[in-house]
């Protein structure tokens, strides 16, 4: 249920600019929520809580008031991430051009030390034309620099020395060490599943040649099958066929990749920069790489998905960078803090980054290319994570973030989202998502968000704060599209103030209890889910000024 609220506080100058064009507040009027079709999912973040009783963020709402206004002008995104499919014919002519570069003549037209850098840079590819599938964890980096620190003779005089490092280096193996155990698990049931797969499809077909039961039904039935384990194993199986929609392709990828975060991710021995052939720990060393933006789409897909968010916003104004620094495992500090400054220095406006990790070597390279973002009035937008974890909590701080050890933010263009779902009930918050009070900005859709994917230029329905954040950035590039005078701190502004708050308790569990609930305004810093109607009022009262 939605009580009665409102949005923030309006001076007077707003009051008046926003005579006729009146901001969404959510209230009782907007309690009457009914299902959700499946046609409406594939579109119901674009819609209206008012209008609608969806909170969706105003999308078509915004996009019909901008369009009898003003004519707006071309925003680069930067999207920091993996492979773009940029061969996608729904990115047709939305990808940004470097038109001061020749087109693969091998010359570096620009001089900016990136040849041929025609839509973007691949900062783990490979001389040879490839790129990167598999990097280490950040954990398994950090225990493979300090392991000789703290596990040799001197280990006691150096734990006296550097107590906070140590900390660190205790956190890190604790993960390290949790990770290892899902990593072995998981290999096992993937490796079972694949087992069974066909069995399970067969005796499917054979026991239900029409109806199908649910993955509910079908693990109760698992559950209550006491006397045949072959069969209570296929039922399993057939239950996890229909939870996560698995194709046999698909689970074999999920093997695969169960293999390698053994063999690469975990493994301190792996060195992923070999053929990439740079320094990691020299950020004087900038200059490697390749152009190809798009290497193995189809595995490295994550790129492609949020490119398609962000397309899907403003196919006239945005055009979308590609900037490729992830694999599988987590990102290099040098990767990131290099991407942001490639970014910056060839237009972009926004800086998509929909990943994270717990810990980081570098921060201060990364907390370095923040600022230069500031300095140059570009925003940076990043996703909060998929833990469901507070992250004001210091054993759940995340990276890259904007704010010290006391929790006072250090830059004014920085963004950190969380996903919310399409009920107004207790789960609007998503479970997985992660939150904060402090340390997480404002929140946006990310439940069942339809978006292009590179098989065979198909499109599906993703989840996660990775895909809510594409989100907020695409509402930033509307605003700087329509009105460029506004920094990047009033753009910011205009977002976390102008979104909507919703006055209701949500489910927000910990390890302690399970049970647990709390207001939603209370997940994040401005206490609101992003609403690009109200903020494209906001930012034209804001750009009179």
């Amino acid at each position: 249920m939605v009580k009665r609220l409102c949005i923030f506080l309006l001076p007077l100058s707003l009051m008046m600019a926003c005579s006729t064009h009146t901001m969404i507040i959510a209230s009782n009027e907007t309690e009457k929520e009914g299902p959700i079709s499946f046609t409406d999912k594939n579109s119901w973040w674009k819609r209206d809580i008012q209008q609608d009783t969806i909170p969706g963020v105003s999308l078509n709402r915004a996009v019909s008031y901008i369009s009898n206004r003003k004519k707006g002008a071309d925003v680069i995104v930067a999207v920091i991430d993996m492979s773009v499919d940029i061969g996608h014919q729904y990115l047709q002519g939305k990808m940004w051009v470097n038109q001061d570069e020749i087109v693969n003549n091998n010359i570096d037209d620009d001089a900016n030390g990136y040849v041929d850098d025609i839509n973007g840079w691949n900062f783990i590819g490979h001389s040879d034309g490839k790129s990167t599938e598999y990097v280490n964890y950040e954990y398994t980096r950090f225990l493979r620099r300090y392991h000789a620190l703290f596990s040799g003779k001197d280990s006691i005089k150096n734990i006296n020395e550097n107590p906070g490092l140590f900390d660190e280096y205790t956190r890190a193996q604790k993960k390290y060490e949790s990770q290892s155990d899902y990593a072995k698990r998981d290999l096992r049931s993937s490796k079972y599943l694949l087992l069974y797969f066909d069995k399970a499809k067969l005796k499917f077909d054979e026991l239900y040649p029409s109806k199908r039961p649910s993955a509910e039904e079908l693990y109760e039935i698992y559950k209550q099958e006491k006397t045949d384990k072959e069969l209570a194993r296929i039922y399993y199986t057939m239950f996890m066929i229909e939870r996560h929609s698995y194709t046999k392709e698909a689970l074999q990828q999920r093997y695969d990749i169960a293999n390698e975060r053994l063999d690469k991710m975990l493994n301190k021995d792996f060195d992923d920069r070999k053929m990439i052939a740079d320094s990691p720990d020299d950020i004087e060393d900038k200059y490697y790489g390749n152009n190809i933006v798009d290497y193995n789409t189809e595995f490295l897909s994550h790129g492609t998905l949020v490119a398609g968010i962000i397309g899907a916003v403003d196919s006239e104004h945005i055009k979308i960078m590609p900037v490729c620094i992830s694999a599988y495992g987590d990102e290099h500090d040098k990767d990131l803090s290099l991407a942001v400054r490639y970014a910056v220095d060839n237009g972009a406006k926004v800086i998509n980054i929909s990943s994270g990790k717990e810990f980081s070597l570098h921060e201060d390279w990364v907390l370095d290319a923040l600022k230069y973002a500031e300095r140059n009035n570009v925003l940076v937008v990043t996703s909060a994570g998929n833990g469901g974890n507070d992250l004001d909590l210091a054993e759940n701080y995340n990276y890259p973030n904007d704010t010290d050890s006391k929790g006072q933010e250090m830059i004014s263009n920085f963004i950190k989202v969380g996903a919310s779902g399409h009920s107004v009930k207790a789960n609007l918050k998503r479970p997985s998502s992660n939150y904060g009070k402090n340390e997480v900005d404002l929140f946006a859709p990310g439940t069942d968000i339809l978006t292009i994917s590179s098989n065979q230029n198909g499109f599906e329905i993703v989840s996660g704060t990775s895909i809510a954040t594409p989100i907020v950035s695409a509402i930033a590039a509307l605003i700087y599209a329509h009105y460029p005078n506004l920094s990047a701190a009033e753009v910011k502004q205009v977002l976390m103030e102008s979104g909507v708050m919703y006055d209701i308790m949500v489910n927000a569990p910990t390890k302690e209890d399970k049970e647990r609930m709390i207001p939603f305004y209370q997940l994040s810093k401005s206490g609101k889910i992003v609403n690009a109607y109200n903020a494209l009022l906001m930012a034209e009262n804001l750009s009179k000024k």
